[in-house]
């Protein structure tokens, strides 16, 4: 079936489709217009016949609301890569219908159209009804354009979301900068990230707050140097929100971010006026720690063991634990061991589940030695940690002290370890 034939002389078979939609669309039982829906799906090129196009526009301006609604469901399903011209107009002038129901069926329509081939009319057409008075077209729109931004970032696409950024309509703003985000994580391009990185100096702290989410969800792709710069700055911001997103953003860039200049603005943020602050700083220092077992990481979480808060020195062992032999430095576990020996505080547990975590590297003669007398005394918190402990170091700690020492555990007070000696 050719889809260039003219619309003055339909070919007999143009002609039946048509009069059988006309039909199916008019009558009442519905069970004609489904059967109608699943024989045009697979024949999506009808929409380009001129025919068939002006026999779905004259149904849209029927003064049957039923012949309407009927008809904004078929031209979904006809609808592939591309809707012609005329028709999209007519759907765009629906939009502007008095009642609600019309606006909704169409939004609704104009939405199954997006989800097949996003295209810039869309995003200006969605874009504009989150400014509609129907709460429930707002909430179609933002569907919308979340997911043609999700599943089809294409610089037309793109280009059209940073164009919303200057509407003068708040919601309409808030919203860009959140699908910058969305998109940001699949596709990040220097317009996105120029976009986000101007609304970060913006006066308007809320502005600037919504490009700090944009960022959180784009994670490492936005690690750029000027992304990084950006950050450290907003540390100094006086609006403690937006202190707290640029922790947040730092830490979801992980590994990239792991630069001097950011753990040190990090390190000191964590001693911020705002409890908050400190808490989402040493957060992100813990996830750029997990991920860069670099020198600068592993320091700043040897720091945070000297840290007041019980909740940031049993974190900062667990991202050493996590980072296993790579945080097998003889500093680290000369700090740990110091840790164990002190039979006064609850963080020589902690230090035994870290040095198990690193592994066989950490089972000196040295290590070994201290775990024993600690074993010995019933009294100190980190006992029974330590015959785990040096059951998990496996043969390396297999000697006959550490045996006797573990067979001599009081079996009252603590759980037998087990050591596979073979």
């Amino acid at each position: 079936m050719s889809a260039q034939i003219s619309s003055s002389s339909p070919t007999h078979h143009i002609e039946q489709i048509a009069k059988w939609m006309h039909f199916c669309v008019w009558a009442t039982p519905y069970i004609l217009t489904k059967h109608l829906l699943e024989s045009l799906e697979r024949t999506q090129s009808l929409i380009m016949d001129p025919y068939i196009q002006n026999k779905l526009i004259d149904l849209l301006n029927s003064r049957k609301p039923e012949t309407i609604k009927k008809t904004l469901e078929i031209i979904p399903t006809l609808t592939g890569s591309k809707t012609p011209s005329p028709l999209f107009s007519t759907l765009c002038g629906m939009l502007q219908h008095e009642h609600n129901d019309f606006r909704y069926e169409t939004y609704r329509a104009l939405e199954e159209i997006g989800g097949k081939a996003a295209t810039r009319e869309l995003i200006d057409v969605f874009i504009n009804a989150k400014k509609d008075t129907d709460m429930d077209i707002r909430g179609i729109a933002s569907e919308a354009l979340e997911w043609m931004c999700d599943t089809q970032p294409t610089n037309e696409v793109i280009n059209g979301i940073i164009n919303a950024l200057s509407d003068p309509d708040d919601e309409v703003k808030a919203l860009a900068y959140h699908l910058l985000g969305v998109m940001g994580k699949k596709v990040t391009t220097n317009e996105v990230t120029d976009a986000l990185m101007n609304a970060l100096k913006n006066k308007d702290s809320h502005i600037a707050w919504k490009a700090y989410l944009a960022l959180q969800d784009m994670g490492a792709n936005v690690a750029t140097n000027e992304a990084i710069d950006a950050l450290v700055h907003a540390l100094k911001s006086e609006d403690s929100r937006i202190r707290s997103e640029a922790c947040e953003v730092m830490g979801n860039m992980g590994e990239k971010a792991a630069t001097r200049v950011m753990t040190d603005a990090l390190i000191s943020a964590m001693s911020d006026e705002d409890f908050m602050v400190g808490r989402y700083a040493w957060e992100a220092l813990r996830k750029i720690g997990e991920k860069a077992a670099t020198n600068d990481a592993i320091d700043v979480l040897l720091h945070a063991l000297k840290n007041e808060d019980y909740h940031i020195r049993s974190e900062a062992y667990e991202a050493l634990g996590k980072m296993g032999e790579k945080a097998a430095t003889t500093e680290v576990i000369e700090t740990l061991i110091n840790v164990i020996k002190d039979e006064k505080t609850y963080d020589s547990r902690l230090a035994c589940e870290a040095l198990a975590q690193i592994g066989e590297k950490a089972a000196t003669d040295e290590v070994i030695e201290v775990l024993i007398n600690v074993i010995k005394d019933e009294k100190t918190y980190a006992s029974s940690s330590s015959s785990e402990l040096l059951a998990k170091m496996g043969q390396t700690a297999a000697a006959n002290n550490v045996i006797d020492a573990l067979i001599n555990i009081n079996t009252n007070k603590y759980e037998y370890s087990y050591i596979d000696t073979k």
